[in-house]
């Protein structure tokens, strides 16, 4: 019996709801594995999500999100670029996210692995689709702040003019009463996922993520989906849905710090990726976001080094 110590302390948001997803499939699905949450329970090998929470001379796994690139705001960096030191094999979310933390920071582990994010698809399943959504309603999902571009969803799908209905999940958003338009405001995770599945595309204009939630969540629900070109989503996202290229690394590099991250994409841009995404075929949900497929990737990770 492995012992894999996943620590639930610190972290909210993003993070936490993989530590979550990821344990629970661990646990739920090999039986050759153990995950337990305190160091002082004993363990094999730690996954460790973003930082070193604890000291020990037992191999680690890291799973990084990404890395701080505002300028005057890097200080964090020099913590991640310790845990990798302190790590086996690091795990990142996307090759855009390995890529902009080695052009960032300046550290290219030589062991690592891609691994995006997943989601229990059974407990989609469990989960009726909402009968207060309109049929082939668009939804976007996000903690709203100027990077997450809520203006420039609702002005591009306003511009396109589908007839259709947006709904905006997530706080940080003001209504104004916009047609067809409805802020929804926080929804717990089975609220999200019922929403969700009573529509039929995403809007995704976030400036830079690594392998968002959100997204995730969309594909497991058979969703296809507008984003824009920078970090991991289009990695994500494949042939099941838009691109829209509006924005440019720094020097060719992973370097977003003068990238612009204000919510002011071109309408026009953002409509024409509603037609696109309107012409675009159904497609069936995307298996390789199952986070039992996710956890096996992490398994056989811990198996091998273990080896």
């Amino acid at each position: 019996m492995i012992k894999l110590l996943i620590d639930f302390s610190k972290f909210d948001n993003g993070p936490a709801v993989f530590r979550g997803r990821i344990a629970r499939a661990i646990s739920s699905n090999f039986n050759n594995i153990k995950v337990v949450n305190h160091a002082k329970d004993g363990f094999d090998i730690e996954l460790s999500i973003i930082r070193c929470l604890n000291k020990h001379s037992k191999p680690r796994i890291l799973r990084l999100d990404g890395c701080y690139y505002k300028k005057n705001q890097t200080g964090p960096n020099e913590e991640i670029k310790r845990a990798v030191k302190q790590s086996h094999t690091v795990v990142y979310q996307s090759e855009a996210s390995r890529l902009m933390i080695k052009d960032v920071i300046g550290i290219n582990p030589k062991s690592y692995q891609v691994i995006p994010n997943g989601i229990s698809f059974s407990e989609v399943e469990s989960i009726a689709p909402s009968p207060k959504i309109e049929s082939g309603s668009f939804v976007s999902v996000a903690k709203w702040r100027d990077n997450k571009r809520p203006m420039s969803t609702i002005k591009g799908f306003l511009e396109a003019d589908t007839g259709r209905h947006l709904y905006m999940i997530g706080s940080g958003i003001k209504d104004r009463n916009w047609k067809n338009v409805h802020i929804l405001g926080k929804k717990g995770p089975n609220e999200i996922i019922s929403i969700m599945k009573a529509c039929q595309y995403q809007m995704h204009l976030c400036q830079i993520d690594s392998c968002p939630n959100a997204v995730v969540e969309g594909l497991a629900c058979g969703l296809n989906i507008l984003c824009t070109n920078l970090g991991g989503t289009p990695e994500l996202v494949k042939n099941n849905g838009v691109v829209i290229n509006v924005d440019k690394w720094h020097d060719r590099k992973h370097r977003p710090e003068n990238c612009d991250p204000s919510d002011n994409v071109n309408p026009s841009i953002v409509a024409q990726g509603i037609h696109d995404l309107l012409n675009l075929k159904e497609r069936s949900v995307r298996t390789d976001v199952n986070i039992n497929y996710i956890a096996e990737q992490y398994v056989k990770l811990v198996e091998n080094i273990l080896s």
